[in-house]
């Protein structure tokens, strides 16, 4: 299931299974909130959603509150922390995770439902475009060898993996590389792969020449 399924079907499911979902159940969960907001998603029905993911307005303003694009968030919260949130459908959680990376102090009193999808809506496009270039740019076939070996176990490590090779295997480094922009590491991994590529051709022409000589 692609990305962009993914997070149609999380939104969604906060709606119909979590419908009146308070903000106050988030913060038990959350040691550094001081006061627990009333904020729910009462009224918002499957069928008001549906029109909101249609026709809706992506926005990323919410409330006094304006988001940078996610490429310029760290990538510890844009590729590891929020995804994690989503998969337990921690609504609440995901949205201040973002909010709290950019602002000292965030307060949601006020916020209707509406104002919530239509954030949500905004961070879901914002997903979906870093999955299109990643799948453009950084994404490629592993060898059948990979495969027989078991590359796809890694799957379950997510951006883990990354991180842990752009440290250097060190878990001291972790830190640093998540606290970097998303676009400094997709720039880091995009120029490897294009490295890669070079060396895998260059490899393959002195290959050949190679087998010519001795023809």
């Amino acid at each position: 299931m692609g990305l962009k399924s993914k997070l149609h079907k999380w939104l969604l499911k906060i709606v119909v299974k979590n419908n009146g979902y308070r903000a106050n159940e988030a913060a038990e969960t959350m040691t550094d909130m001081q006061e627990a907001e009333s904020f729910s998603l009462n009224g918002l029905t499957q069928d008001k959603f549906v029109l909101i993911m249609r026709y809706g307005k992506a926005s990323d303003q919410l409330g006094k509150y304006k988001s940078k694009p996610l490429i310029e968030l760290p990538y510890g919260v844009v590729r590891k922390d929020l995804p994690a949130l989503q998969q337990r459908d921690m609504l609440f959680d995901s949205i201040m995770l973002l909010l709290k990376c950019q602002y000292d102090k965030v307060s949601l009193k006020g916020v209707t439902a509406n104002d919530m999808m239509s954030f949500l809506l905004w961070v879901k496009k914002q997903q979906e475009h870093i999955f299109a270039i990643e799948q453009t740019y950084l994404s490629s076939e592993p060898e059948p060898e990979m495969i027989a070996s078991g590359v796809h176990k890694l799957n379950e490590f997510g951006a883990l993996a990354t991180i842990h090779q752009l440290s250097g295997r060190d878990p001291l480094k972790h830190a640093a590389i998540e606290a970097m922009p998303y676009y400094k590491i997709y720039e880091i991994l995009k120029l490897e792969k294009t490295e890669k590529g070079i060396h895998e051709s260059y490899k393959k022409i002195m290959e050949t020449k190679a087998k010519n000589k001795n023809i």
